[in-house]
């Protein structure tokens, strides 16, 4: 739901891609047109988007991170930085984006909503760490001891039926849901700037694979310059 930067360019096959939902095309374009302006941080921004769309999570946090660097586009760079983080389920680093989007915009309404979910997503996974860690140590402490787990049942305590058939130990039923696992929560979408855009229902072509992703950003690394990017920018906007 992120609206291009390019967005201007009509004819842009990056942008067209993106528009249809084919997003492993759309991150093959802005790759393509990476390496020819490779200071060109609109592109990395719209990259991100497009990577985050084809499932790159890590490779879009990458590119919202040099596309942030461009002060006009730091905002919105850092919440795409930040939804790429929380789904990488990394709730430290999105936190530490969402509070850096604020600063940069703390009007944006969506990032004080993620910041918010990302902190509770931060607190449940820790607790149930926690939890699991007193379990490990509290069976630890009865295979230390020598005495039976709890959940274990011994022999000469199960009873045999009236048909002399030994019963078999309580199992849970498949398809009840486990009481510590949360419904799983998504970042909330930033809206549009703009007319709203018809969200496109992902194809067989929106995902891209490990090897597709190293083969094109590999080659898009192998232009880009050492160099500080160019404080260079004429269109803005958000799509998330």
């Amino acid at each position: 739901m992120m609206v291009l930067l390019l967005t201007m360019l009509v004819a842009d096959p990056g942008v067209a891609a993106y528009e249809r939902g084919d997003y492993v095309t759309a991150v093959e374009e802005l790759a393509r047109a990476l390496t020819d302006k490779p200071q060109d941080a609109r592109i990395d921004f719209d990259l991100g988007s497009a990577l985050y769309k084809a499932g790159r999570f890590a490779d879009a946090e990458k590119a919202f991170a040099r596309a942030a660097k461009e002060a006009k586009l730091k905002a919105g760079a850092l919440y795409g930085q930040g939804n790429a983080r929380f789904k990488q389920e990394n709730f430290k680093g999105a936190i530490e984006s969402y509070e850096q989007a604020l600063k940069a915009d703390g009007g944006d309404e969506d990032a004080k909503a993620n910041l918010e979910l990302a902190r509770r997503k931060l607190e449940e996974k820790e607790k149930k760490e926690e939890q699991q860690q007193e379990q490990e140590q509290k069976k630890e402490e009865e295979k230390q001891a020598g005495q039976p787990k709890d959940d274990e049942a011994k022999a000469d305590d199960r009873k045999p039926s009236a048909d002399g058939r030994e019963p078999k130990a309580d199992e849970p039923k498949a398809d009840e849901p486990k009481a510590d696992e949360p419904k799983a929560e998504q970042p909330k979408a930033e809206q549009a700037q703009g007319p709203t855009k018809r969200e496109h229902r992902p194809t067989d072509k929106s995902v891209m694979t490990d090897e597709q992703a190293a083969r094109l950003l590999e080659r898009v690394d192998e232009k880009r310059p050492r160099s500080r990017l160019r404080q260079k920018h004429s269109r803005s906007g958000k799509d998330w």
